[in-house]
């Protein structure tokens, strides 16, 4: 049997302890009385919280509706303070926690959240899609009477769910309707499923994942693989907490297997070229010549139409559901001579490439693809290479890295560099630009650079004037 003290149980009420004891002399709460010290039973305290007419504070309240009060009559009641420092996010004080409002550089604002209770670590989060201060404090409240309720015992009405039927709430209302990767999803919540499908979530903890990862690794699955299986079980975790069916989230905890040096690169040679395109059937020729002469994802390449290609303006338009925009994509005159070839022969198709069986676009010529790759005598090619190679040949052209990003769609030079993949003979040529540009002792007769002076330098570095060799 648990017992709350006076004082605790006066917080609970949000009434001064000397209350309480009045209250207890005249019988209106049930009380034990242990030695000199009187003490509340937790059941008999949470039943008469429960039953009074009315409750304690309002911060201590789940807000699911729109507060009651208008945004300034609450600041009168329970604000204790802003701080505002000129450059630095305004910090408005609520006594048990803050709201921290930062302006954008578009002159817009966004809202943060900012609190702690009692020994637990501070809590510190930006609120997406708050648009004002009173959204931000509906979810500051929300989270301090849910952290509160956890301190104090009070029981949480949380349905217990197995992972299994956590795995088909996340597939039916998250992963198939928002991802287009949701069949990756799905592949790896069955296996996750086979591990920890009829276990609730709540009793999943981080050892046992360590466990499935060990297995895996066993099984012979790579690093790499196991890791998107990590990721997959963590966002469903994660929806769990969003959706109020659990309060932790184990595959947090869970280290991923390091990932350095996984990348594959694999940039197809122009002896390779010859060699696959001879071994092609007619239709993957044109496939592969073209995902070459565009650098276009097979995604991008198979259900392509004729109304996205537009001869009078040399150009391919591709929708990119990936970004949420379009791209276009310059046809050079190899490129037209093969699409204007096969427009003479497509008839009333409306895709670029018509399979003659199904009468639709070709879904996935991976066996065909396999089968030349080997009869060429290639090893390790895949698909997506083709796009790769496209890009390493316009950086060795020297065309400049934002011309071809909006050739591949690509949106930052981060992801653009991982395709960009310099070659051993690009290497060796740059350095050999130094033997045919040596260094130069300075000439005394010219005057230091003002660098030169600031740094305190005998005599000025220069650097010769020349002509900058081109890499093809």
């Amino acid at each position: 049997m648990n017992f709350r003290t006076v004082k605790e149980a006066a917080r609970l009420y949000r009434v001064h302890p000397q209350t309480l004891y009045d209250w207890i002399k005249e019988g209106k709460i049930p009380f034990t009385k242990i030695g000199r010290s009187y003490r509340i039973n937790e059941a008999d305290l949470q039943k008469s919280l429960e039953t009074r007419s009315y409750h304690p504070a309002e911060l201590l309240q789940p807000v699911t509706n729109p507060i009651d009060v208008s945004l300034r009559n609450y600041d009168k009641l329970h604000l204790k303070g802003v701080f505002k420092v000129d450059g630095k996010p305004t910090r408005f004080h609520y006594g048990l926690g803050s709201v921290i409002e930062r302006k954008t550089k578009k002159g817009g604002k966004t809202f943060g959240i900012d609190y702690k209770i009692n020994g637990a670590p501070r809590v510190r989060k930006a609120i997406k899609g708050a648009r004002t201060r009173a959204d931000a404090l509906k979810v500051l409240t929300n989270e301090l009477s849910a952290a509160f309720q956890e301190e104090n015992g009070f029981k949480r009405d949380v349905p217990e769910l197995t992972f299994a039927e956590m795995e088909a709430k996340y597939m039916e209302k998250y992963s198939k309707p928002n991802k287009r990767s949701w069949k990756s999803d799905e592949s790896y919540l069955k296996t996750l499923c086979a591990a920890f499908g009829q276990l609730p979530l709540n009793k999943i903890v981080p050892e046992m994942i360590e466990d499935y990862k060990i297995a895996r690794l066993k099984a012979g699955l790579k690093p790499i693989s196991i890791n998107r299986h990590l990721d997959c079980g963590q966002t469903l975790y994660s929806k769990a907490i969003d959706w109020n069916y659990c309060s932790f989230n184990p595959f947090k905890k869970v280290d991923r297997f390091s990932e350095a040096g996984t990348e594959k690169q694999r940039i197809l040679t122009k002896s390779e070229e010859e060699r696959l395109l001879r071994a092609c059937p007619d239709y993957l020729k044109n496939i592969l010549a073209i995902g070459l002469w565009t650098g276009m994802r097979r995604g991008e390449l198979l259900p392509l139409k004729w109304a996205d290609v537009h001869f009078d303006k040399a150009l391919i338009r591709v929708a990119l559901p990936k970004e949420g925009k379009s791209k276009e994509v310059p046809i050079n005159d190899e490129l037209m001579a093969v699409l204007k070839s096969l427009r003479s022969k497509a008839g009333g198709n409306e895709y670029v490439f018509t399979n003659p069986t199904t009468g639709t676009c070709y879904k996935d010529p991976k066996r065909s693809f396999h089968s030349a790759c080997t009869a060429a005598e290639i090893i390790g090619l895949r698909f997506h290479d083709l796009r790769h190679s496209f890009i390493t040949r316009e950086i060795q052209a020297g065309v400049q890295s934002q011309i071809i990003m909006s050739i591949t769609g690509h949106t930052t030079e981060k992801t653009f560099r991982r395709y960009a993949h310099p070659q051993q003979e690009d290497r060796l040529r740059a350095v050999q630009l130094l033997c045919k540009n040596p260094a130069k002792n300075p000439d005394e007769n010219e005057p230091p650079c003002q660098t030169c002076v600031e740094r305190g330098s005998n005599g000025p570095v220069t650097v010769p004037a020349t002509k900058t060799e081109s890499v093809s």
